[in-house]
Order: C-alpha cells, then structure tokens, then sequence
C-alpha cells in the first residue's frame, strides 16, 4: 500500500511540474505577444493621439504587468520561497484594481469609478492583511 501511495504522489507532483511548466511557457508566449501589440499601439497612438488609444495603451502595459506577476507567482511558489498562493493571488488582484480604476477614471463615469476605488481598497486591505499575517506567522 505505500508503495502505491508513493508512486501516486511522485506521479502527481510531474504532472503538477508539468502543467506549471505549461502555464508558464503559455504565460510566456501571451506576455512577448502583448509588448508587441503594446508597441504596435504606441506607434499608432504617435501617428494619432485619441483617448481611446490611451485606454488601449494602459491595458497592454496592465495585462503585461499581470502576465509579469502570474511568472513571478508561479516561480515562487515553485521554489517555495515561503511566499503563500494567497499572497500572490492577493497581489495580482491588486494590480488588476488599480488598472480597472484608472481605465475608468479615464472614461470618467462616476459610480464605476466609484467601484472601481472601492474594490482597489478591498484590494488593498486584502494584501495588507496578508501579508501582515505572513511576517508575524514567520
């Protein structure tokens, strides 16, 4: 029986090994993509400044920083650096707030901006409170 349970836990930490690896790689891919439609935006954006350019401008630069955090997350937690998954989670969601937030102040509707700064708050203590908890936990 112990022999089976060791070969289970050594198959399913490959597999696990295998999809990080995946994730990333894909990760990867979809991060090189974007700077190069980031790039390709801020030439258009150049030739003809408009709003909407701006917008389009700080998702690509947001969407990298969120690929750039899901890297750096996952090469933590896979050299078990003693960061937890809910602190890289808790940062991520934070980045994603922030962008939310300014992609609405820029189309400067009221009440989403207004959720849009609430949930950066919600964000905020989220990653307050975790990290707090790991630092005094360690």
């Amino acid at each position: 029986m112990g022999g089976i349970h060791g070969r289970l836990a050594r198959l399913s930490g490959v597999m696990v090994g295998v999809i990080e690896l995946i994730v990333v790689v894909l990760v990867g891919v979809l991060t090189v993509l974007t700077i190069y439609v980031t790039i390709r935006d801020i030439l258009v954006l150049l030739e003809n400044p408009a709003s909407t350019g701006i917008q389009v401008l700080v998702t690509d630069i947001f969407t990298i920083i969120i690929y750039a955090e899901i890297i750096r997350s996952m090469s933590i937690l896979s050299g078990k650096l003693g960061k937890s998954m809910l602190s890289s989670l808790a940062e991520i969601g934070f980045i994603v707030a922030i962008r939310e937030a300014l992609l609405t102040a820029l189309t400067g509707k009221p009440m989403d901006l207004l959720v849009s700064s609430l949930s950066l708050l919600v964000a905020t203590v989220v990653v307050y409170i975790v990290e707090d908890r790991l630092q005094g936990g360690a």
